[in-house]
């Protein structure tokens, strides 16, 4: 106890012992190289993930764009009608006027 350090004892291991710490000590190397891979495949998960959603994003856009095509392509067979129906109105109102000029000459 005046200054000097003890050093610890030594204790003996029996050789029983002494295969099972080694044992032990494997599966704890075997295990965390196990988990190195289960986190290397989560982390590849992650990745996918994140392009899928991209992905995702990206045919949401295009969807929006072919439904705005889509309408867009819907109004010019009605525009046209409306043209046709406005051509016929105005051919009968011609045709009226004129029936009426002439049946009252």
């Amino acid at each position: 106890m005046g200054g000097e350090e003890e050093m610890p004892e030594q204790v003996y291991v029996p050789h029983e012992m002494m295969s099972r710490l080694e044992k032990i000590e494997e599966e704890l190397i075997k295990n965390s190289q196990t988990h190195g891979r289960i986190f290397e495949k989560i982390e590849k998960v992650n990745v996918d993930l994140a392009i899928a959603s991209t992905q995702y994003t990206h045919i949401i856009a295009l969807l929006s764009d072919l439904k705005n095509d889509v309408i867009g392509l819907k109004e010019i067979p009605a525009g046209r009608w409306n043209d046709v129906v406005k051509t016929l109105i105005s051919g009968l109102v011609g045709a009226g006027i004129a029936w009426l000029l002439l049946g009252k000459v």
